[in-house]
């Protein structure tokens, strides 16, 4: 690998070096294509539905993740006992899945590109981290979308990730440089890579087509006195700055914000909550991500998952009966609201991994009748 490094200071150079890098390292195997594919469902005015469960259920880890979280306390009220992607998408709606789904697939490439930086794995675990604590702070928020807020939070510091991975050489020397008196990190960042990591991760999602909400999330929102509710991007930036700092002081022991109680305390009226809720979802988050396996590489998720995820091809599976009668019953449920569509969608998966096939296809005449 060419590791030669830019002029420093230069942030079109640097951007070419991580582009550069970025491709010779595999642009995080299989990422880029997954994302075409769930931004193109969740874009997409036909079929979004059909399209999205077909991206899902192309990825067995993923799988398993929608329909645990179909399943979840968060979403209780509409029901237990979710067994098809169908019917989860139904209950969650695309873009709740499909935002779970990039930040899924971000965490699977990088973990898949890094496993001798310890900088680097340090980065990644604040990320997933930063996400439980988005989820459990924003699953009080009724109004807010909480998968939305996950991703956006474990993307907060997309840049920082990015440096470490693809640009360690000068995350070295950045570091070096916030070691002199007097230097601050966003200045050492400024001179080694010729603008601020936030500016870098909005660079990257742009290159990488996010949506246009996500990125603008991207960007540091210190805390500060409102009379108005945050528009939505903005409480977006804040929730993912709060989370982003939190886990931070919980990974690294740090007080570059002050206490947990203070960052809590600070965000509270910017966020619409409750000072002690946030506490307590807080410590909640703490023991989600010890026990939970959602943001982890497909290996650990699988090793977890059911017969289903694992089954071969075109090998009928042992609870074949089970996945059968289980799926028919999400069919029953949905029958009264559900369009023919929908409906079929779910028939056509439950054959498929009821019968462990390699293939199913349904033809309609009248997709609306």
């Amino acid at each position: 690998m060419n590791t030669k490094q830019p002029s420093l200071g230069n942030s079109k150079l640097t951007l070419e070096l991580l582009w550069k890098r970025i491709r010779q390292r595999g642009d995080l195997p299989g990422f880029s294509r997954v994302i075409g594919a769930i931004l193109g469902a969740m874009r997409g005015e036909d079929d979004r539905e059909f399209n999205m469960t077909k991206t899902v259920l192309e990825d067995p880890a993923l799988t398993q993740k929608v329909l645990r979280l179909a399943n979840s306390a968060m979403y209780a009220m509409f029901g237990q006992g979710i067994n098809t992607v169908s019917k989860a998408i139904i209950v969650l709606g695309t873009d709740s899945i499909g935002h779970l789904a990039l930040g899924l697939k971000l965490i699977d490439g990088l973990s898949s590109i890094s496993t001798d930086s310890a900088a680097a794995r340090k980065e990644m675990d604040k990320a997933v981290l930063a996400s439980h604590i988005a989820r459990h702070m924003a699953s009080s928020a009724s109004t807010r979308d909480a998968e939305e807020a996950v991703v956006c939070s474990m993307m907060h510091n997309l840049g920082r990730m990015m440096a470490t991975f693809y640009l360690s050489d000068m995350w070295s020397l950045a570091q070096a440089r916030c070691a002199e008196p007097g230097v601050d990190e966003d200045q050492a960042m400024r001179d080694v890579f010729g603008f601020g990591l936030d500016e870098m991760s909005r660079a990257v999602a742009r290159q990488w087509g996010l949506p246009p909400t996500l990125i603008e999330s991207l960007r540091d929102m210190p805390p500060h006195q409102t009379d108005e509710p945050l528009e939505h991007a903005d409480w977006l930036a804040a929730m993912s700055t709060m989370s982003a700092r939190c886990a931070e002081i919980l990974c690294e022991g740090g007080t570059r914000y002050g206490t947990l109680s203070d960052i809590v305390t600070g965000y509270a009226d910017m966020l619409g909550l409750e000072p002690d809720a946030m506490l307590a979802a807080l410590e909640q988050a703490r023991h989600s991500a010890a026990e939970d396996a959602v943001f982890t590489s497909s290996a650990d998720v699988l090793s977890g998952a059911s017969a289903l995820a694992t089954i071969p091809l075109s090998a009928k599976p042992a609870d074949s009966t089970l996945i059968l009668t289980s799926g028919l019953a999400d069919m029953r449920e949905a029958s009264a609201n559900a369009r023919a569509s929908q409906l079929m969608a779910m028939a056509l998966e439950t054959v498929y991994q009821g019968l462990g096939l390699s293939r199913a296809i349904a033809f309609l005449r009248d997709p609306d009748r």
